[in-house]
């Protein structure tokens, strides 16, 4: 008898797809004056996932707020972020509507980001033998690649394995807690370790030592290629609080509890009559029609 071949899931990065809909769409309102340009383009997203894989299995996760559990570790966390714009406020809940309207599971939780959630999502499928389809770009999510998890630019339709990672990065999935440790992160006011950037980052790695024993020893740096070598061997005597508390920023959740069985996380297809108001309401008559192929 053929063994029968895996079934996979799709983790969307919601949050993702309600920003590139809001500054791809002119602005726009509903018929009640209300805001709704990055709806539409998020279901106007949503509808291309749909067509090119229809998915039997999958979640959409959003962020809760500007705030989680990693401000009170580093109360400057993603502290140079801007509030978003007004008309783009009520949007946030409107886009979670228009993905239980279309079908999909959704989710966020207070105190966590959406990668948290669907990292502990993707955690918990693959030990239920499931191959895992992550749909986002954002870099943070590439600790999670192995074998069974994998990532989809869905701009290029291009998945991103182990290889295709470390092509991209020089890393592999593996040691990208660490590298994203070293480096920091501007956008999110990640400090990593003073003078190290990605090219040194690389070359650290390559060593295949612990960052805290290279921290404790930075004579084991001396086998590598790193240019201004001994400054950045001084720096590292003192830099172990700095690393200890960037990685933790990065490092996400992977354990987060939630009824995440099977059966909740099937794709219940769209419900004709809500749909048809919930579109109509917003203005987007276009996709009344757009609906019919995908009713339950």
């Amino acid at each position: 008898m053929a063994a029968q071949s895996k079934k996979t899931i799709y983790l969307i990065d919601g949050t993702s797809w309600l920003f590139k809909g809001y500054f791809a769409v002119d602005y726009r309102e509903s018929i009640k004056g209300v805001p709704n340009n990055a709806v539409f383009g998020w279901c106007m997203i949503a509808f291309k996932f749909l067509r090119l894989y229809q998915p039997t299995h999958v979640s959409v996760l959003f962020d809760a707020g500007l705030k989680t559990f990693r401000n009170k570790i580093y109360p400057d966390y993603k502290a140079n972020r801007g509030l978003p714009p007004e008309d783009l406020k009520p949007q946030f809940k409107l886009c979670q509507k228009a993905a239980d309207i279309m079908g999909f599971h959704y989710e966020l939780r207070k105190e966590f980001e959406a990668d948290d959630l669907i990292a502990s999502m993707a955690t918990l499928y693959e030990k239920k033998g499931f191959n895992v389809i992550i749909v986002s770009v954002d870099k943070d999510l590439r600790q999670l690649v192995n074998e069974n998890i994998k990532i989809l630019d869905f701009k290029n339709e291009v998945i991103l394995g182990v290889n295709e990672i470390y092509q991209k990065m020089g890393v592999y999935p593996h040691q990208v807690i660490d590298f994203q440790a070293l480096t920091g992160d501007a956008i999110d006011n990640v400090p990593g370790l003073k003078g190290v950037g990605e090219k040194t980052a690389i070359e650290i790695l390559k060593l295949n030592i612990p960052i805290l024993k290279i921290i404790k020893n930075s004579d084991l740096l001396n086998s590598s290629k790193i240019r201004g070598l001994e400054s950045l061997k001084n720096r590292l005597k003192c830099s172990k609080d700095e690393y200890l508390l960037s990685k933790e920023l990065v490092t996400l959740k992977s354990n987060i509890k939630s009824d995440w069985s099977v059966k909740n996380l099937k794709y219940r297809k769209i419900n004709k009559s809500k749909s048809s108001l919930f579109f109509n309401n917003m203005g987007f008559t276009r996709m009344v029609k757009m609906s019919e192929n995908y009713y339950e």
